[in-house]
C-alpha cells in the first residue's frame, strides 16, 4: 500500500501532482474523470490491493474532480486527494 498523505480543501493550482484515491471496495462502480486514467505506471500505486490512484495537475482541479465523482455516485468515504511519499530517489 502506497504511504500517502491525505489533503484537505480547499486546494491551489501549482501544488501537484496529487492523486484521487479510490477505495475499490467501498466505491462499487466508478469511473476516473474524464481524460484520465488509473495510475499503472507507478509502483507505489500499481501493487496497492485496496486502492486505485488517479493521478492529478494540483489539488484545486483534484477537489473539483472529487466532488464531480461524488455527483456521479461515488460514495465519499470511498475518496480522498492524496499526495503519494517520495520516492527514495526523492521524486
Amino acid at each position: 500500500m502506497a504511504a500517502v498523505t491525505v489533503l484537505q480543501p480547499p486546494g491551489r493550482y501549482g501544488d501537484g501532482p496529487v492523486h484521487i484515491r479510490v477505495d475499490t471496495a467501498r466505491a462499487g462502480l466508478w469511473r476516473p474523470p474524464y481524460d484520465y486514467e488509473v495510475e499503472l505506471n507507478d509502483w507505489r500505486c500499481k501493487w496497492d490491493p485496496i486502492f486505485d490512484y488517479v493521478e492529478i495537475e494540483n489539488t484545486h482541479s483534484a477537489f473539483i474532480y472529487l466532488g464531480q465523482m461524488i455527483t456521479r455516485g461515488v460514495p465519499p468515504a470511498a475518496l480522498a486527494v492524496v499526495r503519494l511519499a517520495a520516492t527514495q530517489s526523492g521524486s
